[in-house]
């Protein structure tokens, strides 16, 4: 989860991306520009403090639940924009960079997301140098996983695109 919304708040925070999100926010169905810039860096704000906070043990229930509610949040305004039939427009999920349209696959992605939060709230054991390198190796397969899902994901888009 560090990983995740420190990653998202990044992207959300670089001067270069400010075109794209504002936008992106936008075409969501905010309307002002100005507004959607601001939206948009508050945002990245938010995702960053939620990548600190769940690291620490003492923040760490409450920022797993205000994670699991935001991926939930996201969540739902893309099953929205889904039912709205806006299956060309960009999720927002990599930045500039991840092309990747809305569709049901990124619906199962985010509730796998939210379940994987929810699972920050399990008490944590002592901390055993065993567990921390196992933890540790989980959390990578994890970000390669996802990096995975999201490529598998854009290469069928293009792929459908493309047929």
């Amino acid at each position: 989860m560090f990983w995740l919304f420190a990653q998202a708040g990044i992207h959300k925070l670089d001067p270069k991306n400010d075109l794209y999100f504002s936008s992106l926010i936008t075409d969501y169905g905010l309307g002002n520009v100005k507004i959607a810039s601001l939206v948009a860096k508050l945002v990245g704000v938010f995702e960053l403090a939620i990548a600190v906070a769940i690291v620490y043990p003492a923040t760490r229930a409450e920022a797993a639940i205000v994670a699991a509610g935001l991926l939930f949040v996201y969540m739902v305004n893309m099953a929205y924009q889904l039912y709205k039939g806006r299956r060309d427009l960009d999720c927002g999920c990599s930045g500039p960079g991840g092309e990747l349209k809305m569709s049901g696959h990124l619906l199962v992605r985010n509730f796998i997301f939210v379940v994987i939060a929810l699972f920050c709230l399990t008490p944590s054991g002592s901390p055993v140098m065993g567990l921390w390198v196992l933890g540790i190796l989980l959390s990578i397969i994890g970000i390669f996983i996802n990096l995975s899902s999201e490529q598998l994901i854009g290469n069928a888009q293009k792929l459908k695109a493309f047929l």
